[in-house]
């Protein structure tokens, strides 16, 4: 693994300092910039260039998308995210996990599965 776009993870600490003297525009920046999220719309900062370029930039080998079902918004996301990255020769495969889950066999599976295809 050479980088992260969790919600959690680097989207939260990408994010610079709260600017207070115009709140609204601190918020505003606070939320759209610098990584964007699948869950606020900003045309000004697509996901779609933004994940190319991250990649490209972390000469990652492919992404593996971590999937939290019920997640909506990365539900509706994913697909036309995995088209670009076919498009850019990118490969790319999705975990699905639940927030019940309490064994992790088929996931190890799955991504070791992936790493094989990348060494291939």
């Amino acid at each position: 693994m050479v980088d992260d776009d969790f919600a959690n993870g680097w989207r939260i600490v990408s994010k610079g300092e709260l600017q207070v003297e115009d709140l609204v525009e601190g918020v505003t920046e606070f939320l759209f910039n610098p990584a964007p999220c699948c869950c606020i719309y900003n045309p000004e900062n697509d996901r779609h260039p933004y994940l190319v370029d991250k990649v490209k930039g972390a000469e990652a080998d492919g992404v593996l998308f971590w999937y939290i079902k019920f997640c909506e918004p990365d539900a509706f996301d994913r697909p036309q995210l995995m088209g670009r990255l076919k498009e850019e020769d990118i490969p790319s495969a999705t975990i699905d996990v639940e927030l019940s889950m309490t064994t992790f066999d088929a996931v190890k599976t799955r991504i070791n599965a992936f790493c094989e295809i990348l060494e291939g």
